[in-house]
């Protein structure tokens, strides 16, 4: 049984990184570690989970400073004898390092344009790979750790890529089908009309919305008419509210910039058709290069749209194939790819 502290400033809500980082923690405390989590934010039945967590508070200040002054107390902490110590971004010292954004890359980009020396997460991602240490780096995907690996000369052995999981007892096609006929009704879709869209908790330009807008405005008049579009936005992660908007789509798009994109990879396990961009970390799990295109270009996605709406039978035949793609990506295997990780950093 090893000691091992996760370091996240946040704890709370429901964005991927928190999830990721309470699976983590989840499943340690039930392999027999000894688990505490280091946050400023956390939920008051964090401790319920059979972990420990220790919450550091800081001052309301402007966001570095208060970044710096969490960095500071948290060292504190975890200079407690462990055996492992996890960091997500808010620590320079740390055995293992999850990065969960290409900050830089998104800045060139979406802005075209360097990312501003002021933006808080670049100044601090700045300092882990120029000041910092780690013995290993986890990528969300083999995008992000070229994008890392090249931009910051980091070693390529150092560096490991473990994609973000997702449950297959909910995402998967059979649920979708059931779900289906009465999501569609509530929105007067009506059968036979080809729904395709996006899912998302936000961030719309970053994730492509304004190309899909142009695409869909570039479809024929015909086309049109067999087609709607459907864009939904929330930060309501309820695993069965996103069930409920896969059910209804049957193309989903995300052809902007996601490190790797859980909501797209929910919709491939469900069987829904699935069109990345070359920006999108799960593009790499995409069953055919017909459904990868290059991110931010609305005539591309223009005559996939056409071609997938006319049709039905490939439309079908690649939603079954993204769902197969994707089979084996599930939050077992990604606790399993990170306990090994930290199980080798530990014995080294």
């Amino acid at each position: 049984m090893a000691r091992i502290a996760i370091v996240a400033r946040t704890a709370r809500g429901t964005t991927g990184q928190v999830r990721l980082v309470l699976d983590q923690a989840r499943h340690l405390n039930s392999e027999g570690h000894e688990v505490a989590v280091v946050s400023e934010r956390s939920t008051k039945d964090l401790p319920d989970n059979g972990f420990k967590s220790i919450t550091i508070k800081c001052p309301w200040w402007q966001r570095y400073r208060r970044r710096e002054r969490f960095l500071q107390r948290a060292n504190k902490v975890v200079n407690e004898n462990y055996d492992l110590i996890v960091g997500h971004g808010d620590l320079l010292h740390q055995d293992v390092v999850h990065i969960h954004n290409c900050v830089h890359y998104h800045s060139e980009l979406i802005n075209r344009s360097p990312l501003s020396p002021s933006d808080k997460i670049g100044r601090f991602h700045r300092k882990i790979f120029t000041e910092g240490s780690f013995r290993r780096l986890i990528a969300n995907s083999q995008m992000m750790k070229n994008d890392l690996c090249s931009r910051w000369s980091l070693n390529p052995d150092k560096v490991e890529v473990v994609n973000p999981g997702f449950d297959e007892q909910l995402f998967n096609p059979e649920n979708i089908r059931e779900m289906k006929s009465a999501a569609r009704s509530r929105l007067g879709i009506k059968d036979g009309t080809v729904a395709m869209g996006i899912v998302t908790s936000g961030g719309f330009l970053t994730r492509g919305v304004g190309t899909l807008l142009q695409a869909y405005a570039l479809l024929p008049g015909r086309h049109k008419e067999k087609t709607c579009l459907v864009i939904a936005g929330s930060d309501d992660r309820r695993p069965w509210k996103h069930m409920e908007w896969y059910s209804i789509l049957d193309v989903y798009v995300n052809v902007g910039h996601d490190s790797f994109g859980m909501a797209a990879q929910e919709a491939m396990a469900c069987g829904v058709t699935t069109i990345l961009g070359n920006a999108v970390g799960a593009a790499e799990l995409l069953p055919s290069e017909f459904l990868k295109i290059p991110s931010f270009d609305p005539l591309i996605l223009a005559t996939r749209l056409k071609s997938l709406t006319d049709d039905a039978q490939r439309r079908a035949q690649l939603g079954e194939d993204c769902s197969r793609a994707v089979a084996h990506n599930t939050w077992t295997q990604c606790r399993t790819s990170t306990s090994k990780i930290y199980e080798s950093v530990i014995q080294e």
